[in-house]
């Protein structure tokens, strides 16, 4: 009896504690952007520039992001896919904003990871892609566990 209360503490506490994201989880992944630019494919922007011209209201770093990639996770959509999205100021002044899209509903690739860096037009008003970069991590068995710029089989 002792046992088997103490091994269903055990599994409360390490199932609480498994889907908490602490701060340096967060600072490996943008560590992880500055030293290894290799992991990540170009992605060619000309069309998603044209679109973004077209905006007529001024939108922030994130809502270009989201402009770019407009899937949304529904509150009670199955699966525990996550999206989150954050920004930074990079030192030559333009803003890098890093999209994550984990535990994907999708058979080959468990997450995609887009990055992309903007500057400020010349009149200030609105924001330019300077590049765009994807990196992806798959499922078991279906490619790379960490990210890369290759495709999951």
């Amino acid at each position: 009896m002792r046992m088997m209360f103490l091994s269903l503490v055990c599994m409360c506490l390490f199932a609480c504690g498994a889907n908490k994201k602490t701060s340096t989880q967060q600072e490996q992944i943008i560590d992880t952007n500055e030293a290894t630019t290799g992991i990540y494919k170009t992605i060619d922007v000309s069309k998603f520039k044209k679109k973004l011209s077209q905006q007529t209201e001024a939108l922030t770093a994130k809502e270009v992001m989201r402009l770019y990639y407009p899937i949304r996770i529904e509150e009670n959509s199955e699966g525990n896919a996550t999206i989150e999205v954050t920004e930074r100021k990079l030192n030559n002044g333009n803003t890098e904003v890093t999209l994550v899209h984990d535990n994907m509903l999708d058979d080959s690739i468990k997450s995609e990871k887009c990055l992309m860096e903007l500057k400020k037009s010349q009149n200030k008003s609105q924001w330019e892609v300077v590049s765009l970069k994807k990196s992806w991590k798959c499922n078991q068995g279906r490619g790379q566990q960490d990210w890369a710029a290759k495709y999951c089989r």
